[in-house]
């Protein structure tokens, strides 16, 4: 059969697929440390994304003044939608950068899910406090579905 044994499987790619050759760039150049981005690799993903949202003529100009035409990036390696990816990543590392639970007594503390408004306009302390706020609200909620809970079994 086509699993069994002896069947012949096609050896792995020699590279990775192109969008990730892009990302696999970034770590290269940095040597593993924190990910950083060029103005030109900006550039490119914000002139990716004018084109994908169809705003040709924005992104033509986008192209021109911003000189991406130039670039040594290939659209082959960058994978459609990035920029709108990496932003949510962004988001999704904000939200759990605020919900790191400082209190070392309550490792175990109710994760806050917080809206991508708070998390674009708030700083962190703003987006820590919050989280906290919520937490509070929750412990005296469930204190007082106790409370009602023991009043109506006495």
């Amino acid at each position: 059969g086509a699993g069994g044994p002896g069947a012949r499987h096609p050896p792995p790619p020699a590279h990775p697929p192109p969008h990730r050759r892009w990302a696999l760039g970034f770590r290269r150049r940095l040597g593993g440390a924190a990910m950083a981005i060029t103005s030109e690799e900006l550039n490119y993903l914000v002139f990716r994304y004018l084109q994908e949202s169809g705003f040709q003529h924005t992104a033509f100009c986008f192209c021109s003044e911003s000189g991406v035409a130039k670039t040594r990036i290939s659209s082959d390696d960058v994978p459609p939608g990035a920029l709108v990816s990496f932003l949510q990543k962004g988001l999704q590392y904000l939200e759990l950068e605020a919900n790191l639970n400082d209190d070392k007594d309550d490792p175990e503390a109710d994760f806050s899910l917080l809206s991508a408004h708070d998390l674009i306009t708030k700083d962190m302390e703003q987006l820590k406090m919050a989280v906290r706020e919520r937490r509070e609200r929750a412990e005296k909620d469930k204190a007082r579905e106790e409370a009602k809970r023991k009043a109506g079994e006495a």
